[in-house]
């Protein structure tokens, strides 16, 4: 799949709104290269200058469900806003594989179920498929779960962050006391803060 400056709205399906990326499937690099410098970043395909707005989710992903055993995916410049999942992660779900995310926001995404649901990125993997996202200088904002705000990595999931904002973001989880909304919530996964980020720590 080749996508640079696409926008997708209003979809709708039971597993990713927009887009659901399985088994050896991958985000690739976009041809023509779009105008402009491109970011040096880590190695893989490229998805560039790309809008999910208003999408929602029967089940997981409100924009991307992503389970792919296939090499890191890139997503530079990307932006994710009021997209919304009856369960696991408003934006994204991660449930397998590596996605590399800078210089991309996430605004205004909702999951709706009950329990530990990632309201902007939900990060779950397997004892035998590992889930994991870097993000790097990608904001969070008014992100709104009822067991999660911006991120939420849960078993066999990994967030790395660099230079990342969380602000407004909320947990709306009935019987749970919420906590700072700066901060990703991280019961069970691996949360590697970046260290210029003092904010920004592990719960």
């Amino acid at each position: 799949m080749d996508l640079a400056d696409v926008w997708f709205v209003g979809n709708s399906a039971n597993d990713g709104g927009a887009i659901a990326i399985t088994g050896s499937g991958k985000l690739t690099d976009p041809t023509p290269v779009p105008p402009g410098p491109m970011p040096i970043g880590p190695p893989g395909p490229i998805v560039y200058d790309v809008r999910f707005y208003e999408n929602t989710a029967r089940a997981d992903g409100g924009a991307v469900f992503y389970r792919s055993s296939n090499q890191t995916s890139v997503l530079d410049h990307v932006a994710f806003g009021s997209n919304t999942s009856a369960a696991r992660g408003g934006g994204i779900a991660v449930l397998k594989g590596t996605l590399s995310l800078t210089e991309s926001t996430f605004g205004a995404n909702q999951a709706t179920a009950f329990g530990p649901n990632g309201a902007g990125i939900h990060i779950e993997g397997t004892p035998n498929s590992n889930a994991k996202v870097v993000a790097t200088r990608v904001k969070f904002d008014n992100n709104n779960g009822l067991g999660g705000f911006g991120v939420f990595i849960s078993s066999w999931g990994e967030f790395q962050s660099h230079g990342c904002d969380f602000s407004n973001n909320n947990m709306i989880w009935i019987g749970r006391t919420p906590v700072a909304p700066r901060q990703p919530l991280n019961p069970l996964g691996t949360y590697t803060p970046d260290p210029n980020d003092p904010d920004i720590n592990m719960m």
